[in-house]
């Protein structure tokens, strides 16, 4: 399992999400990676961080998928998706599901 961690003091709330700036890079090291990968980010004035499962996100709608030639790629983290016990037990049954 792989954690990519990006801390901010001005998060971007939209009605869609958490809005973040991933580089193209990442996406596909991300998407082409076998074991589980999420992307978390804390919010430093809070002082709370929220999950997103890479690998299940951009399947889910071929949309969310970068435009030939993109530089970066936007990706919204639900504001529901707080880091805490039951995010420990979703992603130890992602990885259990990858083993």
């Amino acid at each position: 399992m792989f954690l990519q961690l990006k801390a901010t003091d001005n998060l971007l709330r939209t009605p869609r999400g958490i809005a973040v700036t991933v580089d193209v890079r990442d996406y596909e090291l991300w998407t082409n990676e076998l074991m589980p990968v999420f992307l978390v980010i804390y919010d430093g004035i809070s002082r709370k961080a929220y999950w997103l499962d890479v690998q299940s996100y951009f399947p889910a709608d071929p949309a969310r998928r970068p435009r030939p030639g993109a530089k970066t790629v936007r990706v919204f983290v639900p504001e529901k998706n707080k880091v805490g016990l039951a995010f420990v037990h979703y992603a130890r049954g992602r990885k259990a599901a990858v083993q």
